[in-house]
């Protein structure tokens, strides 16, 4: 039995390093995004792939372990085994908790930025090719004063400098 639970901890302690590694990729991601550097973007997303199968890898690693060790497997076993750990494992396993669920959070909020990041230069670059290609898009555009109408005074002859 302790060994299964030495098991668990080892997949745990590995899924700290993709956790890690998946950070760094989301920040270089970000910068990418930023940069608007296509090359680079190819790159983190299949490194980033990479990362995600890895992880799948130890879940499934760990979801037997936890079946092993008659618990439950996902995230409710886990959680049943961090509230209440075999005593030579309690201190590791407390420790490693937290800091599993903060980066994991991290994680969620850094690709929410950068899934926003996306989406916007997305929609920047469809409007910039609808207005190229002539399409309707009754989008604001600048007039050769660098003036534009407000959606709030379309029709009202008031013109806002922007």
């Amino acid at each position: 039995m302790n060994t299964l639970y030495m098991d668990l901890f080892k997949s745990l302690e590995k899924d700290i390093k993709y956790c890690e590694h998946m950070l760094e990729l989301l920040h270089s991601e970000r910068q990418a995004l930023t940069e608007r550097n296509l090359e680079l973007l190819e790159q983190i997303v299949e490194n980033k792939s990479q990362v995600l199968l890895d992880m799948d890898k130890t879940q499934k690693v760990r979801d037997l372990l936890l079946n092993q060790l008659g618990f439950e497997p996902g995230s409710l076993g886990l959680k049943a085994v961090f509230q209440n750990p075999p005593a030579e494992f309690a201190d590791s396993i407390k420790e490693i908790e937290p800091k599993l669920s903060a980066m994991l959070q991290e994680i969620t909020n850094m690709n929410k930025i950068n899934s926003i990041m996306l989406s916007t230069s997305y929609t920047q670059n469809s409007k910039v090719l609808d207005i190229i290609l002539g399409r309707d898009t009754n989008q604001e555009t600048y007039g050769k004063d660098g003036l534009t109408e407000s959606d709030t005074n379309k029709g009202s002859g008031k013109v806002t400098k922007v």
